[in-house]
């Protein structure tokens, strides 16, 4: 990304409960292209940790609610007046970037002394009788490291992610630690906005 000095941001995230470190790490990032991050907000959505999602799924059906949809859109109407005001040139305050040391803080940082993603999220293993061809796990990889041959075959660049065993549509990818209960995306979408009045 080239550097976009003189421009701003704001950043987005969604979790199934405690940020982590994603804002401190987007806002350092933004700030070393030149960029301004003028706020941030998390949205509280169902966890797609394969790992904790046999405890997790039941929160599925209630979160995000019709009030934090409410909230997420009060601040983007907050950023685009702050944004205004940023290219007017006039102060704009932004908050500290700081990370709470939560027990997933501490967690998510003791991760990263695991070697690779085999450590992070146990040998992925593919049904290959239920396998289709069908490229999702590939595409949806965000470091290409997915090949198919004919079946998903993963190279050492696996961030572990989760991606390809969430977005599977036959649900042939697993691993000795996955709840075999995948994320499939916000099911209430679309019921969200209407009843938040924005669709």
């Amino acid at each position: 990304m080239p550097r976009l000095e003189g421009k701003c941001a704001f950043l987005l995230t969604s979790s199934a409960g405690a940020r982590g470190q994603a804002t401190r790490l987007f806002a350092t990032a933004l700030k070393k292209k030149g960029l301004t991050a003028l706020g941030d907000h998390n949205l509280i959505c169902p966890d797609s940790w394969g790992g904790t999602r046999r405890w997790s799924h039941s929160a599925d059906e209630t979160v995000p609610t019709v009030e934090s949809v409410l909230e997420l859109a009060a601040f983007v109407e907050k950023m685009l007046s702050a944004i205004e005001m940023f290219l007017d040139g006039k102060p704009v305050e932004t908050p500290p970037y700081r990370v709470m040391p939560t027990g997933l803080y501490l967690a998510s940082r003791l991760s990263r002394l695991a070697p690779g993603a085999r450590f992070k999220m146990g040998r992925k293993k593919v049904d290959t009788a239920a396998c289709t061809e069908c490229r999702v796990c590939e595409k949806n990889c965000p470091v290409g490291a997915i090949t198919l041959g004919p079946y998903p075959r993963f190279s050492r660049e696996c961030i572990a992610c989760w991606r390809c065993i969430n977005t599977c549509p036959e649900d042939c990818i697993t691993t000795v630690i996955d709840s075999r209960v995948h994320y499939k995306g916000i099911k209430r979408r679309d019921e969200l906005l209407k009843q938040a009045g924005l669709k």
